[in-house]
């Protein structure tokens, strides 16, 4: 990890995405977009880790 890097959890990631979600204003923003851009690709990828697949 290098420095200024953060960890973050997935199911951190889903938890702050449902607390927002529930505010109309926020889910039209670019970065609540970005937000759940990142849960969405850390899921798919901790499936990817854990050999399940993911079908949309």
């Amino acid at each position: 990890m290098t420095e200024g890097t953060a960890i973050v959890f997935t199911e951190d990631l889903w938890e702050a995405l449902e607390v927002l979600s529930n505010i109309q204003e926020f889910r039209n923003t670019d970065w609540y977009k970005r937000l759940e851009s990142a849960a969405d690709l850390a899921t798919q990828q901790m499936a990817l880790d854990n050999g399940v697949g993911i079908r949309h």
